[in-house]
């Protein structure tokens, strides 16, 4: 009992922490009127309701959208990325791996704000569960179908490319990283849509010197990795950075604050 009490009100800090962070930043924003100085890169992995690092709840991810659209924020798609620097308040909504609930529980969301998604696919598991999961209890997800993957896509929505087995890229030679490219662009083509082949997201966020050269020669064109940070216009593209969500309200919003990049990182 004293272990959970503590890590409750471990939690609790943490949680007041980005509250008053994000209230300081909210007035300093108001009184000063900076623009963002790159683009915030955001992704999920799935949306439900699971006790699992993987999960944002269905209600927090619809209300950082709401939060999004009711202060005039637009979505843009990785084709866009590059000419974005200019234009005020855009952002790019991303999805690992392929959960089905980006299907059944992000798309309807996002159309009901008027935004787009990328879901970067893990294609060795196209229509069966999440069992490459390093964590025991995220081993049974569904994943997107190839008629779920269509729907997304008549959506507008990109589908890129997450390679094939979701192995961690660094542990593998340079020859079993072309394989896991190539598997996984064959896999997107058969579904036969217009997918984005050659716009990928490291397994695990995990890349080297080497993988970038392999993805080079491989005419990879954006490779999208963490770091919580924003995109900024010199950023290389083959190391595209992301910010993971999670379910702290105060803290997403603090992503798309001027003043806490300018000051707090």
């Amino acid at each position: 009992m004293e272990k959970s009490g503590a890590i409750i009100a471990s939690h609790n800090a943490i949680y007041m922490k980005y509250f008053l962070a994000q209230i300081i930043c909210a007035v300093m924003d108001a009184i000063f009127r900076k623009k963002l100085s790159g683009v915030p890169i955001i992704f999920y992995h799935s949306i439900g309701e699971e006790d699992s690092k993987l999960c944002v709840s269905g209600k927090m991810f619809e209300k950082q959208m709401k939060f999004l659209s009711d202060n005039g924020w637009r979505s843009i798609l990785p084709k866009d990325l590059e000419n974005a620097f200019e234009d005020d308040k855009v952002f790019l909504i991303t999805f690992d791996d392929g959960f089905k609930t980006v299907r059944e529980k992000a798309l309807p969301v996002l159309k009901k704000y008027g935004f787009v998604g990328t879901v970067f696919v893990a294609t060795d598991y196209i229509g069966k569960k999440s069992s490459y999961a390093r964590n025991v209890n995220d081993k049974n997800f569904d994943i997107l179908s190839a008629d779920d993957i269509k729907i997304l896509g008549e959506n507008k929505w990109y589908i890129a490319n997450h390679f094939a087995s979701h192995r961690n890229l660094i542990e593998l030679s340079k020859n079993e990283v072309q394989k896991e490219y190539q598997n996984s662009c064959e896999s997107l083509s058969a579904i036969n849509i217009h997918t984005q082949k050659n716009i990928v997201a490291y397994p695990f966020n995990r890349y080297n010197d080497t993988l970038i050269a392999v993805l080079k020669e491989q005419g990879v064109h954006m490779a999208f990795n963490g770091g919580n940070r924003i995109h900024q216009k010199l950023d290389n593209l083959l190391v595209i950075p992301r910010i993971e969500a999670n379910n702290n309200f105060s803290k997403f919003k603090l992503n798309f604050s001027p003043t806490f990049y300018k000051y707090a990182r």
